[in-house]
């Protein structure tokens, strides 16, 4: 399941059980990863977290945010043009004018 808002407010990613919430307004950054949460107020500097031995670079200035799960890197370009998912090795990119460049969203995210 892929819930994108256009609006570039709200991205949520549930892939392999695996919740991923992040608001791009630049104010919370939350991740829920092995049942662990993490939760972080940005200034929009520079935040990086440790979670079980994987670094997660976030750049809050409204330009990228990278998060590596599971040996896959996941760019996501919060400028409001593109949204790039790869999981499980499958590349999912959605414009987020709310037309999907790739339809296969169910195959991608059970």
């Amino acid at each position: 399941m892929v819930v994108i808002k256009s609006n570039g407010v709200m991205v949520t990613i549930k892939s392999n059980g695996v919740m991923v919430t992040i608001k791009s307004n630049g104010v919370m950054v939350a991740i829920k990863s092995n049942g662990v949460m993490v939760a972080i107020k940005s200034n929009g500097v520079m935040v990086a977290i440790k979670s079980n031995a994987v670094m997660v670079p976030i750049k809050s200035n409204g330009v990228m945010v990278a998060i590596e799960s599971n040996g896959a890197m996941v760019p996501i370009k919060s400028n409001g043009v593109m949204v790039a998912i790869k999981s499980n090795g499958i590349m999912v990119a959605i414009k987020s004018n709310g037309v999907h460049q790739h339809a296969d969203l169910q195959s991608s995210f059970p």
